[in-house]
């Protein structure tokens, strides 16, 4: 059994989700968190096989989550709690206060506890008309927030693209707000 303290929801922006948890029988208080592997890499202990990993599952065509988490001693949790209500009741730049100090206490050396590879299903015809479209001279872009193995794989698969097919690859493009696009030509 546990007591939820803290909830940090998903955003886009952060790609991820955090709950901060104390087990009523032990007291113990444990930060949760799930996202995105190329946000989560950079707050978890260093470890030898999440990249090749997330590396492998992106070329299946598979959406990746990372889960992690953080024991808290009370004395660190009544810091951030304290840290955090002060960024809470800001005027100015208040959600940017809250979220450094949610970085500073919570987001650092976490503890890897796994990866998900999950795939998501298309609608039915999707693929069919995909292939119609392209046999019938229409250029089609597919935009996507994915990395672009995701992308290339699952480009693949809907018959979006022939196996054969060039791909152009533009990745982080400014001002883009997606991390990838595969534009076929």
């Amino acid at each position: 059994m546990f007591d939820v303290l803290d909830l940090f929801p998903f955003t886009s922006e952060s790609k991820r989700m955090g709950i901060v948890v104390r087990e009523q029988k032990t007291g113990e208080i444990i930060f949760l968190q799930k996202g995105a592997d190329v946000v989560m890499a950079k707050i978890v202990l260093r470890n030898d096989w999440l990249e090749e990993e997330t590396a492998n599952m992106a070329r299946e065509g598979l959406r990746t989550l990372v889960m992690a988490r953080k024991r808290l001693g009370s004395q660190v949790y009544a810091e951030f709690k304290e840290r955090h209500h002060d960024a809470s009741v800001k005027l100015d730049g208040r959600n940017e206060a809250m979220a450094a100090v949610v970085a500073e206490y919570l987001e650092r050396d976490l503890e890897l506890l796994g990866l998900t590879g999950v795939e998501d299903k298309l609608q039915d015809e999707v693929k069919s008309t995909l292939e119609l479209l392209r046999n019938a001279g229409i250029k089609i872009w597919m935009l996507t927030g994915d990395k672009i193995e995701t992308a290339r794989c699952i480009g693949i698969s809907t018959k979006l693209v022939a196996r054969n097919q060039y791909i152009h690859e533009v990745a982080k493009c400014e001002p883009c707000v997606w991390d990838s696009c595969l534009c076929v030509g």
